[in-house]
């Protein structure tokens, strides 16, 4: 992947994924705040990581504006009883496919 700037990632990372979060319901609460590039759930590879049942993520738009929009909703929200922390991912250019729903 080419490596932007990261002042223009249009990547957020959110942490503190409840584990019932899915793709479809990513796509259902970000995708209100722009058009989403890419979604990706990082699922726990150790015993600890699934005992405390948290997972996180990486969402893509297809700009800067829409991602820090949903950012600014987002972060902090509650879902199943754990808030969201959102940042910046790594910046990588958009890949040029779509996502069917």
């Amino acid at each position: 992947a080419d490596y932007l700037q990261d002042s223009e990632s249009a990547n957020l990372y959110i942490g503190s994924l409840a584990a019932e979060w899915t793709e479809e319901f990513i796509m259902r609460e970000f995708g209100k705040y722009g058009d989403v590039t890419s979604i990706k759930i990082m699922y726990p590879r150790t015993e600890m990581q699934r005992v405390r049942g948290m997972n996180c993520g990486f969402i893509q738009f297809r700009t800067r504006r829409q991602a820090e929009t949903a950012k600014a909703r987002l972060n902090g929200k509650d879902y199943f009883g754990m808030a969201l922390r959102i940042d910046w991912g790594k910046a990588v250019s958009a890949a040029p496919q779509r996502m069917d729903a």
